[in-house]
């Protein structure tokens, strides 16, 4: 997928959520690891996105990101994941990815 579209799907979501601010994107683990706080940098290497509200940022794994369903959702849910902090995966953040698929807010 091309980094155009990501950052496209990044924003339209954050608008969908009412984020209020769209968030930065990155794509290598590079800027990822200069972007964020030191504290917040584990190793999203090897995984498909990740995201940190303190810095207003979503990494996406150009990588992993093989196809246009998949990177939709992987871009979904790091939105979701800036926008309620505190939700974990499990049924509800599934929920919330599924509806933001279908243009849905997910009602919280």
């Amino acid at each position: 997928m091309s980094p155009t579209w990501i950052r496209a799907r990044i924003r339209y979501y954050a608008q969908l959520v009412g984020l209020g601010y769209v968030p930065t994107v990155v794509f290598s683990q590079k800027d990822w690891q200069r972007t964020v706080p030191a504290r917040s940098h584990g190793d999203a290497h090897g995984s498909y996105g990740a995201s940190e509200s303190s810095a207003g940022v979503v990494y996406v794994n150009l990588s992993r990101a093989c196809c246009k369903r998949g990177t939709d959702d992987t871009c979904a849910h790091e939105v979701i994941h800036l926008r309620w902090e505190n939700l974990r995966h499990g049924a509800k953040f599934d929920h919330y990815v599924s509806e933001m698929l279908l243009g849905r807010i997910p009602d919280a």
